[in-house]
């Protein structure tokens, strides 16, 4: 499937996909952070919420 793309960006897209990507949410799931939330709205920063729901990139989407 990801035979065309860069291995960094292969890497990148397994980790959203799997949720184990340096997202709030899981880091602190695995207690690298206090806190799950998201600095902006104070939900948990889940891929979901990066990807779809953030407002701190609105522009990059």
């Amino acid at each position: 499937i990801y035979q065309d793309l860069p291995r960094r960006s292969c890497s990148i897209v397994t980790q959203l996909q799997s949720g184990h990507i340096g997202l709030n949410a899981f880091l602190a799931r695995i207690k690298a952070v206090d806190s799950a939330a998201c600095s902006t709205y104070g939900v948990p920063e889940t891929v979901d919420h990066f990807l779809f729901q953030c407002s701190r990139f609105l522009e990059q989407r």
